[in-house]
C-alpha cells in the first residue's frame, strides 16, 4: 500500500456466496521447491507506479495536499504525476488441454465481459475494466480482448498431474512449470499471425502502445485455464503471478517494435476461468477478484494479508484487495485543528482524512480515517462476498512507513509486527491478528467505528489505544463522538489533538480532575470540562527541588476549569523553582563554592543562580574529576542551577610507577617481573609506550612482564600506566642471556644416554634451530654455529 486502502473486495468479487462455499486461499507467492513467483522487478506498470508512488511520498511529507489531491478535485479524471493513468492493455488468453470441452466453457465474448467491457456480465456489478475506472476516478483503464480457447497438444492429466497426485500442485517442480511453459506458448504461437502484441506493449510515458518509449515487451497476459484453481480447492495450477522467462523462457513474437526488435512476452498472472463467486463452482465463469489482485502486483501493490505464512496473522484480512491511493479516487484532507468532521462513503467519492501523529516519529507513522459503507464496490465485499458479514463505518488505518519502505521489495509489508499497513479494530479483540484456530478472523462487523460494539472513540486510553508502533507512546490525537449520521452514508465525528497540562518543571506535579500528574497528556472531549489545580507550594518526590506556584499559562486561577475550547495545546502551570546542590569528596582535598554554601549537607539556590565549584587537592593527591549529575576533569566547575544537582569530587594520589634492575632473562625459560605502581584510583591500564619487548615476552593487564624469552639481546623499551586522569611512563631495560650447558650434556642428550638436559634447555635449542618443539642434531649445529663451541 502506498498511501490509502483500495475498496475492500473478496477473491472472487461478484455475487452472493452461497452458505456451503469454501473459503478460498491466497495466491501462490513460493512454490514448494522454493522458486518466489513474481513478476520482474520492472515489470507490468512497476515502474510507473514507483514513480507515482514517490512523488506522493514527496507532496505527503511536504503536505502538499492540493497536489497531491489534483487528480481528482475537479470532478473529472485529470491525469497527473500523482495518478497512475492510462490505459494498461492486457490480453486474456484461455488455455485449455487436447481434452478439454471448449462447448461446455464460457465463450470468449463472456470472458470480454469479465474483464473489458462497461457492461457486466449476468447483472455482476463490475467488469475487470469498471472496477479499476470507479476506484480511479476514470483515470486508469483496463484494455484488451479474450482469445481462445487455445488447446495444449496433450491430455489434461499431463499438464495438471505432472507434479503427482493430489495435493501436489503442478505449480510446485520443475516438470510441472515445463509443461505449463509448453501449455503458455502453444497457446501464443497459434495466435501471433492473427494478434498484433506490440499493441499490448503500453509501459512508456506518452501512453502510446509500441511507440518507441516502452520496453518492447507485452506489459502482461492474463492466461485463463478452464478448471477452478488450487488456491480454490481445484486441481487447476494456484493462481499466481511470474514471468515466462521463469517458467521456460521469454515467447518472441513475429511483430516488431519501432526500433526492429521482436516484441517479448514475459510477465502473465494465471486464473481459474471457472468457479463463479464461491470459486468453486465448476459451472460457472469465473469472478474477478483474483485476478484483479494479480493486476494489483503489476500495478506495485504488495500482499496487505501476512506473507509470512508462520506468523498466524491476517492482515487486513477481506477489508481490502491489496490497497494503495495511486488508484482511489478520494481527497486527502490532514486534520489539525480540534472540530466537528463530516465525511462521505469513499466510494461516493468524498474525502480520506489523514492525521500525524505527535512528537518524535522515527518510522514515519500515520493514521488514514475512512468512510466505509455498502457503496459501490463495497456492496459485495461488505454484505455478501466475505468470510463474515461486515457493516459500515469509520476505518481507522495506522500507517507505518518504515516497514513499508523495508519490506515492500519482499512483498512483507504486513508479514509479522507491526504491520505496515494495520486496521485498528474497533473492538479490541485483534481478531486480525490471530490465526483462525486461535479465534481469528478476516474481517467483522465489530472492526469499524463505531460498530456493533458500538466504540465512538479512539484516544490514549480507550481499548484499542492510539498508541505508536515505535515506543508504544500515545500518538496525540482523539477520534470521539463517531456517528453514522444516515444509513451507508455520511459519518460525523470528534477529532482533536491532545492537550499537554504539566509544570514548567516536571519534577513537580500538577492536578488534573483530581488525579496528580507530572505530565499530563489527552485529549479533552468537546462536551467536558476538566479541573486544573497546583498546589502554592511542593517538593519534588526526591526533595531535591521545591516549588512555589507563580501563575498559570492561561492566566487563571490555581484552581479553574478549562474546556477544549479554551485550553489549547498545552497548559502550563509556571513555577518559582530552588534547586539543591550537594557535594561530597572522596579523598584529601577541599571544595570551595561562589557564592558560599554548605556543599556536604546541601544548599538550595534560585533557579538560573550561576554557582562556581573549586576543587584544591591536599598534600600528595591529586584532583580526579567530578562524577555525578554531571562529569568534568577540569578543578573548577561553573553550574547553572537549572535543575538539582549531587556530585562528587574525587582527590587521588599521585600517580607513581617504579622498577628496581630488572633480573637478566634466560633464553627459553619462564621469565615473570611485577613493575610496582602506587597512588591513582587503584584501576591501572597498562601499555608499551615506545621500543619493543623481547620475542615471547608480553605487557600483562596487571603490570606483568612475563613470557618465555625467545630471542637473546639487550631490549629498552619504555611502559606507561594511566589511573583516572593521570599517566605516568617507566623507561626499562631487559637483558636475555643464554642459558650455560656443558657440551657433555647436550651430546648426552642427543644420543639418549640419559637425561642430561631441563625442558627450559631443550627449549632453548629448540628455539635457536628449527623450533619443532623437541631436540634434535638440526638445533645442536644451530647452536654450535651460535657459540663457536
Amino acid at each position: 500500500m502506498r498511501q490509502l486502502i483500495l475498496h475492500a473486495v473478496a477473491v472472487c468479487l461478484g455475487g452472493v456466496t452461497p452458505a456451503a462455499a469454501q473459503q478460498p486461499q491466497n495466491e501462490r507467492l513460493v512454490t514448494a521447491d522454493g522458486v518466489r513467483l513474481d513478476f520482474p522487478p520492472d515489470g507490468v506498470w512497476r515502474v510507473r507506479a514507483r514513480r507515482v508512488a514517490a512523488q506522493r511520498a514527496r507532496l505527503r511529507s511536504q503536505g502538499h495536499l492540493a497536489a497531491l489531491n489534483a487528480p481528482v478535485m475537479s470532478g473529472v479524471a485529470q491525469p497527473s504525476a500523482a495518478a497512475v493513468a492510462g490505459d494498461l492493455w492486457a490480453p486474456a488468453i484461455l488455455v485449455g488441454y487436447a481434452d478439454t470441452d471448449t462447448g461446455a466453457l464460457p465463450t470468449p465474448a463472456q470472458y470480454d465481459s469479465i474483464f473489458y467491457t462497461t457492461q457486466p456480465l449476468n447483472e455482476r456489478p463490475y467488469t475487470q475494466r469498471t472496477f479499476y475506472e470507479e476506484m480511479s476516478n476514470g483515470l486508469l483503464h483496463v484494455r484488451g480482448q479474450a482469445y481462445g480457447w487455445m488447446l495444449g497438444a496433450r491430455e489434461k492429466d499431463y499438464y495438471l498431474e505432472a507434479c503427482g497426485a493430489a495435493p501436489a500442485n503442478a505449480l510446485d517442480c520443475s516438470t510441472g512449470r515445463s509443461r505449463m511453459h509448453q501449455l503458455f506458448t502453444t497457446a501464443l504461437a497459434a495466435l501471433d499471425s492473427g494478434v498484433d502484441f506490440g499493441q499490448y506493449d503500453n509501459d512508456g510515458p506518452d501512453g502510446i502502445p509500441n511507440s518507441g518509449d516502452d520496453d518492447g515487451i507485452v506489459d502482461v497476459v492474463q492466461f485463463v485455464q478452464p478448471v477452478v484453481g488450487g488456491e480454490c480447492g481445484g486441481r487447476g495450477v494456484w493462481a499466481h503471478k511470474f514471468t515466462l522467462a521463469g517458467i521456460g523462457g521469454s515467447y518472441q513474437t513475429n511483430d516488431r517494435a519501432p526500433d526492429g526488435s521482436a516484441i517479448k512476452v514475459g510477465p502473465y498472472h494465471l486464473v481459474g476461468g471457472v468457479g463463479g463467486v464461491s470459486c468453486t463452482n465448476t459451472g460457472e465463469i469465473m469472478g474477478i477478484g483474483t485476478a484483479s489482485h494479480e493486476l494489483g502486483h503489476g500495478l506495485g501493490l504488495p500482499d496487505l494479508y501476512d506473507t509470512c505464512g508462520s506468523c498466524g496473522t491476517q492482515g487486513i484480512g477481506e477489508w481490502g484487495l491489496m490497497g494503495s491511493a495511486n488508484y482511489r479516487r478520494v481527497v486527502v484532507r490532514e486534520l489539525t485543528a480540534t472540530d466537528t468532521y463530516r465525511l462521505g462513503p469513499v466510494v461516493a467519492g468524498d474525502t480520506v482524512m489523514l492525521i500525524r501523529p505527535r512528537g518524535a516519529n522515527p518510522r514515519g507513522e500515520y493514521f488514514l480515517l475512512e468512510n466505509k459503507q455498502a457503496v459501490g464496490s463495497d456492496v459485495v465485499n461488505m454484505l455478501e462476498s466475505g468470510s463474515r458479514s461486515k457493516i459500515g463505518g469509520l476505518l481507522v488505518w495506522h500507517i507505518d512507513s518504515l516497514k513499508i519502505a523495508g519490506t515492500l521489495a519482499t512483498n512483507g509489508v504486513n508479514a509479522g509486527s507491526p504491520h505496515g499497513v494495520a486496521l485498528v479494530q474497533a473492538d479490541g479483540q485483534g481478531h486480525l491478528d490471530r490465526s483462525p484456530g486461535s479465534g481469528g478472523n478476516r474481517g467483522d462487523a465489530s472492526d469499524p467505528y463505531p460498530g456493533t460494539t458500538n466504540n465512538p472513540t479512539y484516544a490514549r486510553t480507550t481499548t484499542p489505544a492510539a498508541l505508536k508502533n515505535d515506543d508504544g507512546s500515545f500518538a496525540g490525537f482523539g477520534v470521539m463522538n463517531v456517528t453514522q449520521d444516515q444509513p451507508n452514508g455520511a459519518m460525523s465525528f470528534r477529532f482533536g489533538y491532545a492537550t499537554v497540562i504539566r509544570a514548567s518543571d516536571t519534577l513537580a506535579k500538577v492536578r488534573v480532575s483530581g488525579v496528580d500528574y507530572h505530565w499530563y497528556e489527552d485529549v479533552i472531549s468537546p462536551d467536558s470540562a476538566v479541573t486544573v489545580s497546583v498546589a502554592d507550594s511542593q517538593a519534588s518526590v526526591d526533595g531535591r527541588a521545591w516549588f512555589r506556584f507563580a501563575a498559570w499559562s492561561d492566566g487563571g486561577a490555581p484552581e479553574h476549569t478549562v474546556t477544549a475550547a479554551t485550553v489549547g495545546d498545552t497548559l502550563v502551570a509556571n513555577l518559582d523553582a530552588n534547586y539543591q546542590l550537594l557535594v561530597t569528596r572522596a579523598g584529601t582535598g577541599t571544595i570551595a563554592a561562589s557564592p558560599a554554601a554548605q556543599l556536604e549537607t546541601g544548599t538550595f539556590f534560585p533557579a538560573g543562580t550561576s554557582v562556581t565549584l573549586t576543587a584544591t587537592s591536599g598534600p600528595d593527591s591529586v584532583f580526579d574529576g567530578w562524577s555525578g549529575d554531571t562529569t568534568s576533569a577540569g578543578g573548577t566547575l561553573v553550574l547553572t542551577m537549572r535543575r538539582p544537582y549531587t556530585l562528587s569530587a574525587h582527590f587521588v594520589g599521585v600517580l607513581a610507577a617504579s622498577a628496581s634492575a630488572t633480573p637478566v632473562a634466560i633464553m627459553g625459560a619462564p621469565y615473570a617481573y611485577d613493575v610496582t605502581v602506587r597512588g591513582g584510583t587503584g584501576l591501572y591500564d597498562w601499555a608499551v609506550q615506545s621500543g619493543q619487548l623481547p620475542p615471547g615476552m608480553y605487557l600483562f593487564t596487571n603490570g606483568r612482564l612475563g613470557g618465555t624469552p625467545e630471542a637473546l639481546g639487550t631490549f629498552d623499551f619504555t611502559l606507561s600506566v594511566r589511573s583516572g586522569s593521570q599517566t605516568v611512563s617507566l623507561p626499562m631495560r631487559l637483558t636475555v642471556e643464554a642459558p650455560v650447558i656443558a657440551l657433555d650434556a647436550v651430546v648426552a642428550q642427543l644420543l639418549r644416554l640419559g637425561t642430561r638436559l631441563t625442558e627450559d634447555e631443550v627449549r632453548y635449542f629448540d628455539l635457536l634451530g628449527n623450533r619443532n618443539t623437541r631436540l634434535d642434531l638440526g638445533d645442536f649445529l644451530a647452536w654450535v654455529k651460535a657459540t663457536g663451541t
